[in-house]
């Protein structure tokens, strides 16, 4: 952790990752936070993997609000006392502070080893009760079955992700090498490098570039195509959280399956449906108006989007989407 010597005015609490945070400055331009409940200081590092490391692990913060960012909604079931989806590890014999993801992405979690010296979520947490009933993927691989269709690639390949309320996300082929059976995450589908034998994962990839089936993808060019089409099979995969399909997120509306749809909204003078990863998001050029960014902080753990304050189902872990003084005023039909 950095050293500052902190004067009145150096800290201001503001919205940061959905969620209010103390943000603070120094005289050397240094952004860092501090601890809602102590006098502590920290910063912190984002990795593309998903997880957040931390300089340092916050005292008297028992719901580990210190973790709650983007990517985390403020979580109903509580069994690790963290108010989101979230809990922070000091990684024991290490300076490491991490959030609980970064113990699921390495198999650190449930592995029979206390991993955390600050708690023993890591091996008594409700994770490792689920994870003790696995699914068979098509593939052979197996995993918890809480992680099938929860909109996180908790794989490599995201297959965990692949097949959804029936339907399919991405594709499954055989391997060009081994012939082995393979799935193909929607991100490497039309990528130029064909992963699949008979080559199925690059054809059709050849279009003309039509506004609203097709798009720019954010990936190596290797044979300079500009855009690609956007298949049913890439449409609202939740890999793009970390691995998108199309550059400006295009690849996230029109979803087909309704379980995806989170917002219906005005895109370039359509109506269309918007898919949950994107909404609250902070992305820029989806809906015309921006409403998939009208969101309301309710409390100091959770945001969510204005369309589900007073709908009577919790979003929130504390409730507060549906006790907040706006639902006082709500005119009564």
């Amino acid at each position: 952790m950095f050293h500052v010597n902190l004067t009145a005015g150096t800290c201001q609490v503001t919205k940061h990752d959905g969620f209010l945070k103390n943000m603070c400055r120094n005289n050397l331009h240094n952004n860092f936070l501090k601890c809602t409940q102590s006098e502590d200081y920290y910063s912190q590092t984002k990795y593309e993997r998903g997880f957040t490391e931390f300089s340092k692990l916050c005292q008297n913060d028992p719901t580990y609000y210190q973790g709650c960012e983007k990517g985390f909604q403020s979580s109903q079931q509580n069994s690790h006392n963290a108010v989101c989806d979230t809990y922070i590890c000091q990684v024991a014999s290490t300076s490491r502070v991490t959030d609980s993801k970064r113990l699921s992405i390495y198999g650190k979690d449930c592995n029979g080893d206390l991993d955390c010296s600050n708690n023993d979520y890591d091996e008594s947490g409700p994770q490792c009760v689920a994870e003790q009933i696995t699914v068979d993927l098509r593939t052979g691989a197996k995993v918890p079955i809480n992680q099938v269709c929860n909109d996180l690639c908790d794989i490599s390949s995201c297959e965990d992700e692949a097949v959804c309320n029936g339907f399919l996300y991405g594709m499954y082929c055989k391997h060009k090498r081994n012939k082995k059976e393979i799935y193909i995450r929607p991100g490497w589908i039309c990528d130029d490098w064909p992963d699949c034998l008979d080559g199925v994962d690059e054809e059709a990839c050849n279009v003309p570039a039509v506004e609203g089936t097709t798009c720019k993808r954010d990936i190596l060019r290797a044979k300079g195509r500009l855009e690609d089409p956007i298949f049913n099979t890439t449409r609202c995969g939740a890999d793009a959280k970390d691995r998108p399909y199309c550059k400006d997120y295009s690849d996230q509306t029109n979803c087909t399956d309704p379980a995806k749809v989170e917002l219906r909204c005005f895109i370039k003078g359509h109506m269309t449906t918007l898919s949950r990863l994107v909404v609250c998001s902070d992305k820029e050029g989806l809906c015309d108006d921006d409403l998939h960014n009208n969101c309301y902080s309710t409390s100091q753990t959770c945001s969510v989007h204005k369309h589900k304050l007073c709908d009577e189902v919790k979003d929130c872990a504390d409730g507060s989407d549906e006790n907040n003084f706006i639902c006082s005023m709500k005119t009564k039909g």
